[in-house]
């Protein structure tokens, strides 16, 4: 019972109180005199509730054994409808707690995507008003693929800047260390029994830990660092090529 939602703890508790009016409407001989219905279900009711006023008193045995088990139950329902309804009011507090936590976590996620998308396009001298149109116009991935993939020398020419600037290099790295934070704490606090999720969520965190440690003045190292980034952003893998779906948003909702 203690399982039991408070609703169901309190209908248990308001029916009970007919059932044993029942009873001792049905039981004339164990009272000083027979109880009308009113009086039945009026002991009942001061009896569940332990308030026993003393104006109807059992004589029989049977009487006295049965308002000591209504009113034992009437104060042990009440303790478990407590209970229950404290947990619930901590579980719909945790509930909200993590909706918002996920809520927070994809919009740093987003905010994510569109200062990198920004970085890029700044790291390639693109004007500050052109930067706030396009930032925001290519978080989506189609736009994304489809303006860089019709621009390739844009995406080389970032590459080539990353290798030489390091006010570039050093503005993406800040940008990952700052998700793989948020992630990290975000994965903390969660407290999903869905080991996927957190499997997951820590293998990106890893993941966004690895590029900050890559060498970007190496050729080979920065190649890799920018296939990786374009991957995040265009939602690209390359065991399962491009995504419909951004992954890490999935698994964020279930965390």
């Amino acid at each position: 019972m203690k399982n039991f939602s408070p609703g169901v703890i309190g209908l248990i508790y308001v029916v009970s109180i007919p059932l044993f009016a029942g009873v001792y409407y049905l039981t004339p001989g164990q009272w000083r005199e027979p109880l009308t219905v009113v009086d039945s279900f009026y002991l009942s009711s001061i009896t569940i509730t332990t308030l026993g006023y003393g104006d109807i008193t059992p004589i029989g045995d049977a009487a006295k054994i049965l308002v000591s088990i209504q009113a034992v139950f009437g104060v042990t329902l009440i303790g478990l409808f407590l209970l229950s309804l404290s947990r619930y009011l901590q579980d719909r507090t945790s509930a909200q707690s993590r909706n918002a936590d996920r809520v927070n976590m994809r919009s740093q996620y987003r905010q994510f995507r569109e200062d990198y998308i920004s970085h890029v396009l700044e790291t390639i001298n693109y004007t500050f008003e052109k930067r706030i149109v396009l930032s925001r116009k290519l978080l989506n991935p189609e736009e994304f693929k489809r303006y860089f993939g019709g621009h390739s020398e844009g995406w080389y020419e970032y590459v080539n800047e990353l290798q030489t600037n390091e006010r570039a290099r050093t503005e993406a790295r800040f940008l990952l260390l700052d998700l793989e934070r948020n992630l990290a704490s975000f994965v903390l606090r969660s407290s999903t029994s869905d080991a996927k999720a957190i499997e997951y969520l820590s293998n990106f965190r890893n993941f966004l830990h690895r590029l900050q440690r890559l060498n970007l003045e190496s050729s080979d190292e920065l190649k890799g660092f920018a296939r990786q980034m374009y991957g995040v952003v265009a939602q690209f893998d390359l065991m399962k090529g491009y995504t419909e779906h951004d992954e890490l948003l999935q698994f964020i909702d279930k965390a």
